[in-house]
């Protein structure tokens, strides 16, 4: 189960990122609809599970 919750209509989310830099470049993802929105790539973090 993913560490998320709603509270009055607010989500709250947690995240696990990584920053990767490879010959001055930073890997980035894009969102799979293709709407013009990036992230870093990461994941949930599920309940028990260290940010690490």
């Amino acid at each position: 189960m993913d560490w998320l919750f709603e509270i009055d209509n607010n989500i709250c989310d947690l995240r696990a990122a990584g920053i990767l830099i490879k010959n001055n470049k930073i890997v980035i993802q894009r969102d799979i609809t293709g709407r013009s929105e990036y992230a870093i790539p990461g994941g949930h973090v599920k309940i028990g599970e260290t940010t690490e």
